[in-house]
């Protein structure tokens, strides 16, 4: 079987849109198999506030999706105008240059898009 590729994108400061991502996630994963999914959440405008340890309430979530192989990926360009920090983010978080431009190019390689 091949492996279902997967970017999801956040975008917006609602932290309950955020939860229903969390949730579609879990929901791939569970039907597919942990093992049979390639899984990318990528935040970008104000949802990088999202990854900052502050929101104790989602670390928990994000940590567990983290856990079972899901990259989490902050958009540079989007922390530099909320003022979010790299050592702001939780240690699960990587960042990228831009968030577009991961969406644009896991697209082009044949990932499928999920907007939260």
């Amino acid at each position: 079987m091949a492996i279902t590729k997967a970017i999801f994108h956040a975008d917006l400061g609602d932290k309950a849109i955020l939860r229903l991502t969390f949730a579609n996630i879990r929901n791939l994963m569970t039907e597919l198999g942990e093992n049979q999914v390639s899984a990318e959440l990528v935040a970008n405008g104000e949802a990088v506030k999202f990854f900052v340890s502050e929101f104790n309430d989602l670390e928990d979530h994000i940590n567990e999706l983290a856990s079972k192989g899901v990259r989490m990926l902050a958009c540079e360009k989007a922390m530099k105008k909320y003022e979010v920090d790299k050592s702001d983010l939780l240690s699960c978080v990587s960042t990228i240059p831009a968030g577009v431009v991961q969406l644009v190019k896991r697209q082009e390689e044949g990932w499928s898009y999920i907007k939260a």
